[in-house]
């Protein structure tokens, strides 16, 4: 059952949705980057670091995800593309609730959980050796 919506506010849904779902993206590309630098600096920096992924996590990527499912289940009830008549909406819904879904159950907890050792250590960190496998002598 579709509700009849002019196509300006269409438009104006779909556009909202995308910034929700771009936010979403972006901030979890900001935390995955900040995670996987290996520059020496931001390795003594671990404990700002993870302070700041914790911060984006509950500040950006739970409100964008939430709100990225969100709108996308109303643009589905009132529109004509409805929750299973294309593919590709069926996809996304199922993408969308997995990674919500592992997100909280596997990535959530974990950045609290790393934040809470880097807060533990007051910033004290113990130096690390990175050493490629080419730099190994044999």
């Amino acid at each position: 059952m579709s509700v009849h919506i002019s196509p300006k506010a269409k438009r104006f849904l779909v556009a909202i949705h995308v910034i929700f779902a771009m936010g979403w993206v972006g901030s979890v590309l900001a935390v995955l980057f900040l995670l996987s630098t290996r520059d020496g600096a931001a390795i003594v920096q671990s404990y700002q670091v993870s302070e700041l992924c914790k911060k984006i996590d509950d500040q950006l990527i739970i409100p964008f995800a939430m709100l990225s499912l969100a709108s996308g289940l109303v643009l589905c009830a009132i529109t004509n593309w409805g929750f299973t008549r294309h593919w590709w909406i069926v996809v996304k819904g199922l993408m969308t609730v997995s990674f919500i879904v592992v997100g909280t159950i596997a990535l959530g907890p974990w950045l609290n959980q790393s934040a809470e050792i880097a807060a533990a250590s007051n910033g004290v960190i113990a130096p690390v050796n990175f050493v490629s496998a080419s730099d190994r002598l044999y």
